[in-house]
């Protein structure tokens, strides 16, 4: 007997992509707006975040203390294709500059990205850039909104609050 298999006893079934978008930020901050934002979110494109020589970030000055969540979105992102159980993924970098506790009282602060009625969350540090964050959300319902926020009311932004990101993408698949 040589014990040889049969042959593939299982499949799977892939996931299929709804939905993938890049976004840099040499140029335009479109189509990103702020989000929830108490007072003004000043988005700049083509700034250079701290430690980078790179000039493809979007940087973020909020201008007014938050005291709820407040970030950037895309309106719209997923409309008409997300349904419930589909998966986003979104990677990005930040960068997050700590300037005399501008961010809240409990370093690391945490970001969230939603879709979909459900959030998922990544915990980012202070003065240091974050390549590749990532973050994963399981949608719980048909919202279309694609949403990039500080949450936690430790870490809500203060006046002069600055936050740089770029290279934002999002990938919606259907299990």
């Amino acid at each position: 007997m040589l014990g040889l298999s049969g042959g593939i006893t299982g499949t799977t079934k892939a996931d299929r992509i709804l939905k993938s978008e890049f976004y840099t930020f040499e140029s335009s901050v479109s189509p990103w707006t702020a989000s929830s934002v108490e007072g003004t979110l000043t988005m700049q494109a083509g700034q250079s975040a701290p430690g980078s020589s790179d000039s493809d970030w979007m940087k973020c000055t909020y201008d007014t203390n938050q005291t709820s969540v407040s970030g950037i979105r895309v309106v719209s992102w997923a409309s008409g294709i997300i349904a419930v159980d589909d998966v986003l993924t979104v990677t990005c970098d930040l960068h997050l500059v700590d300037d005399s506790g501008k961010w809240g009282t409990d370093p690391p602060i945490n970001f969230r990205a939603q879709i979909g009625g459900a959030i998922g969350t990544s915990a980012v540090a202070l003065d240091t850039t974050s390549l590749n964050h990532t973050f994963t959300v399981t949608a719980a319902s048909t919202a279309n909104q694609l949403l990039i926020e500080v949450h936690t009311p430790a870490d809500r932004p203060q006046a002069g609050g600055v936050f740089y990101i770029r290279n934002i993408r999002a990938t919606l698949k259907r299990p």
